[in-house]
This record gives C-alpha cells, sequence and structure tokens, in this order.
C-alpha cells in the first residue's frame, strides 16, 4: 500500500511540475540586403546564448524557456542601434516573428503572412533587355 501511495504522489508532482516553463522561439527573417548581428536579451534560457549572425534574406531562430513564475515579461532583440522590445505572457504564441525590413526597421508579422520585400528587391535586380524581338 505505501508504494503505491507513493508511485501516485511521485506521479502528481511530474503531472505539477511539467507546466511550469514557457516555451517559444523568436524568428527573426533579415529581408535587408546586408548582414546583421542580432542578441536576444531576457530572464530563462536563450538558445543560443550569444549573438547570431542574420545573413541577407535568411532566417535566425531563438528558442527561450522561461519560468511561468517570471511571466509576463519583456525581451530585447537587438541589432545595430535598433532595439525592439518583445513582451511576452503565458498567452503569446509559441512562435514569434520579427522582420528586419529593407529600410533596416523591425516588424512584427503573423505567422501566416510572408515577406513581400525579399520578392520585390530581388525582382526589381533583374536586368531588362531592350531591343529587337529574336524571329
Amino acid at each position: 500500500m505505501p508504494r503505491y501511495l507513493f508511485a501516485i504522489g511521485m506521479l502528481m508532482w511530474l503531472g505539477l511540475s511539467a507546466g511550469c516553463d514557457k516555451k517559444f522561439s523568436l524568428v527573426v527573417t533579415n529581408a535587408s540586403d546586408r548582414d546583421v548581428e542580432v542578441k536576444l536579451l531576457g530572464p530563462g534560457e536563450i538558445r543560443p546564448d550569444d549573438d547570431l549572425i542574420a545573413q541577407a534574406n535568411n532566417q535566425v531562430r531563438f528558442n527561450v524557456k522561461v519560468d511561468k513564475k517570471l511571466l509576463p515579461t519583456i525581451y530585447q532583440l537587438k541589432f545595430d542601434d535598433y532595439i525592439e522590445t518583445v513582451h511576452v505572457t503565458s498567452k503569446t504564441d509559441k512562435v514569434i516573428y520579427r522582420d528586419i525590413d529593407l529600410d533596416g526597421q523591425i516588424r512584427s508579422r503573423p505567422k501566416d503572412v510572408e515577406v513581400h520585400q525579399r520578392r520585390q528587391k530581388e525582382a526589381q535586380d533583374i536586368p531588362v533587355y531592350q531591343g529587337p524581338v529574336p524571329k
């Protein structure tokens, strides 16, 4: 009988302790034409914990685990001289998206929206030749 009580107690403890952390990812899309060094600062465990280089027209991802007792909390996304504040609550999505635009500004976006500026820039760079049409 004491073994059953011990086993039930352990299962209850595991069940209660499983929901103590909030996990989310911050995806930064660099739609500019230059590489940018990006850093995320805030409470909890941030992986990777050092600066990331967001190459032009690419994404970087920060994975974060924070104790729910610290929520709501604020994270700072830094690049160059810019600082973007990211507010995180217990109801925040599991993936947060931020974009670095062509003009170097940070914008937030929902997950369903694609980055169109990258495509517009690529289309602008395509040379257009004028001349006689070959027969």
